[in-house]
Parts: structure tokens; sequence; C-alpha cells
């Protein structure tokens, strides 16, 4: 019986898969209408297939690509050849090997990024693995884990760093800041026990002298009613210093995102759709956008978190448009068509980029007018868009299920 880690990939890939054959007779095209936008390609590198999630993280002249069969490969940034290759999907805990975390971190030559059951770190010089952290005992084994302890899962999880600790949620909940050159845990916040039902966490995010967390809780033990919480921590201790509940409650695992902030606001996102901006020093809500409704008359789940650039807060919405909206007061700004996000959208001085599976959308940050939309680079029909895009120094990369891509900015 595959864990509940495999399950939830296996059918998140089946849907992208689905929405992919029903859209690459204009996704593999040259881009198109509106703005019959066109992109110049750096390079394309073939890599096993899979479905490595990781927003591909650039640092220097490398960039940094997660491929199928659960490998890190460091690629020259010019190139995208080769420079190391380092496995580090393999445990004991997952049937599957694939990178499952949403994001890299990289301070002081380490390079880290969660898997499924573990978290592991690498030199950036010889792609070694430096050591490797498993979070915390689930507090509460399930079926899909035939009722065994298995550390906290992090899949999907957004990791954090400063220079000397790097800060890993997962289901437990968890979160654990440990020592980025010893993979030694400094300290670590957890659900208290004596709380009934599961609970974990999904996403950190660093903001001075605080870590913010998003938690979810199951208030009864199926699952079938649940809600979402912002926790605030001390980041020297771990001490927490308080907790918002979101209303109302709902289902499942409620919130799936990192937090994102501007000056005094903590924003995130909520997966039944909701946008809230927490003022960090009252706890109170300053602005909350409801759950919207596409054209088709369809919702879907809001799994991908917020962006911040400048003063305008951009966020996926259950209505499967991309939203600006001033992050003072939560004014909606402009709103475009993107489907439903799988990972996190990347935001420069010119663009929004956002990947949902089957196309990558290239939108006008400031009015949200689309430049283009495209498939497969090389108009391949079995592929998924498997992470997030990222922008830097006037280039994106994104990596997908059999290769790693990069092109210039328009």
């Amino acid at each position: 019986m595959p864990n509940s880690y495999e399950l939830k990939r296996t059918t998140a890939v089946a849907a992208l898969l689905a929405v992919a054959g029903v859209t690459l007779a204009s996704a593999c095209d040259e881009p198109t209408r509106p703005g019959e936008g066109k992109v110049r390609e750096r390079w394309f590198q073939a890599q096993a297939f899979g479905y490595p999630y990781p927003a591909p993280l650039v640092d220097g002249s490398v960039v940094y690509f997660a491929s199928g069969g659960g490998s890190v490969i460091a690629r020259d940034l010019e190139t995208g050849a080769s420079k190391w290759t380092t496995s580090i999907g393999q445990s004991i805990y997952a049937l599957s090997p694939e990178i499952g975390g949403a994001n890299f971190v990289l301070r002081n030559g380490v390079l880290v990024t969660a898997v499924a059951f573990h978290t592991s770190a690498l030199d950036i010089t010889t792609g070694r693995e430096i050591w490797r952290y498993h979070a915390p005992l689930d507090t509460i084994p399930n079926f899909f884990d035939n009722y065994a302890p298995r550390p906290g899962q992090v899949v999907e999880s957004h990791i954090d760093a400063d220079d000397n600790t790097v800060f890993i949620p997962a289901w437990g909940a968890t979160v654990s800041a440990v020592d980025i050159k010893t993979g030694q845990p400094r300290w670590v916040w957890r659900v208290e026990p004596t709380l009934p039902n599961r609970s974990g966490s999904y996403g950190v995010g660093i903001s001075g002298d605080t870590v913010f967390a998003t938690v979810w809780h199951f208030l009864n033990h199926s699952g079938t009613q649940s809600e979402a919480w912002l926790v605030a921590l001390d980041k020297q201790t771990g001490r927490e210093l308080w907790r918002v509940v979101f209303s109302p409650p709902a289902s499942g695992t409620m919130i799936a995102c990192a937090p994102a902030v501007w000056r005094n606001l903590v924003i995130v996102t909520l997966v039944s759709g909701h946008v809230f901006a927490v003022d960090r020093n009252t706890q109170s809500i300053v602005w909350h956008i409801l759950p919207g409704i596409a054209a088709n008359g369809l919702g879907t789940a809001l799994i991908t978190g917020a962006k911040v650039y400048g003063d305008v807060v951009y966020a996926n919405g259950s209505d499967q448009a991309m939203h600006a909206y001033r992050a003072s007061d939560g004014t909606e700004l402009w709103a475009s068509y993107v489907s439903q996000l799988g990972n996190d959208p990347s935001v420069s001085s010119k663009f929004v980029y956002a990947a949902n599976g089957a196309e990558v959308y290239i939108l006008d940050r400031m009015t949200g007018a689309r430049y283009s939309v495209f498939g497969h680079p090389r108009k391949s029909v079995n592929y998924v868009f498997s992470s997030g895009p990222t922008v830097a120094n006037g280039r994106v990369f994104i990596t997908i299920s059999d290769g790693a891509w990069s092109f210039d900015e328009p």
C-alpha cells in the first residue's frame, strides 16, 4: 500500500497529464495569442524522467536542479552542462525516490532541500551529501503508513534558512531549527502532545528574529473537519510567540503554503481559497480575500503561496486566476487566467511567471496582460512542468519531467 506521499503525487501527476492532453494543441506551438510573445531559449538539457518538485536555485555561475529518480544536478548557468550529480532520494520510509520539497536554500556553501521523509544537505563544490535530517516522528501514523511510526513528512515543504540554521517544517506538526553545517537540531517546536488528531506544517518564512510557520490541524480523526494556523516562533529558541487560528474551518490539509511578509503583514493562502494578511504586532486580520469561482463555474484548491514584489502581493486564486493585490489593504489591482497552479509563481520587475503543469504563463507584472503561454520546448506530448519557475539575472529556469530548461526574460 503506498504511503500518503506517493498517493498524493500519483493523483496530482495524473491530473496534470490529463490537463496537458487537452491543451497541447495550443500549448506546444510557439507562444501565441494574446500578446504574440516570444522567448529566446538559452538551453535545454535532458534529465531522467520523473516529477521533481523544487524550483531551481541560482548561485553565481551555477544553477541547481532536481531531476527524476531523486538526484540533484549542479549545472553551468550559461550552457546547462552538468558539473556534478548526487542522488539523495532513496529512503527506507518512501517507495518513491522523487525529491518532493518545494525549494532549495543555499547558505555558506551548503545546499539544502527536503525530499520526502528526510532533508539533505550537499557541499556545493563537490555535491557530497554532508548530512541527512529526519524530522521527529509523526504523531499519528495512518493507514497509508501501515500504522508504523515514520518521521514527519516533508513533501512540498517550503524550508528557509539564515546563515547558520535551516528551518524545516514537517507533518507532526513540527518545525526544526537545524545547524546548516552539521545537521544537528538546535531546537524543535511541535504541536502540544495533548492536542488530539493529526497536524502538519508545510511552510516557514524568516523575518527578523521570528520564524513564521503555517500549520494545519484536524479537528476530528478523519480530517473532514480541520483548521489552519499561522504560528510565530522565536528564531533563537523556538518559543511560540503567538498563534492565529483562521476561520472558517474546512477539511483536509487546509494550508499548504509558506508565509510571505510585507512590512508588518504576514500573508498566507488557504487551500479553501481564502487569502489573509495578519498584522504581526497585533495578530489582527488586516485584510481578507474570499474564495472565488471561475467563469466555468468551478472552484479549485489554492495550493500555492503568495509572492510579494514591491508593494504588491501576487497569488493564484480558487477562481483559477492570478491576482495582484495592493499589499497595504488587499485591493485587487488585476486578475488574469492561469488555471490552477501546482507550484509557486515567480515575479520579476517586468513579469509574473506561473506554471500549471501543462503550460507556463508570462503575465505583465503591472497590468496582468498575458505576454505568452506555451508548453514543452521540444513539443513533447508526455510531460509536466514539475517545478515552479525561477527568475534570476534576466533569465528563467524551470524543471520539466524530462529536462531542465532556461530561457531569457522577454
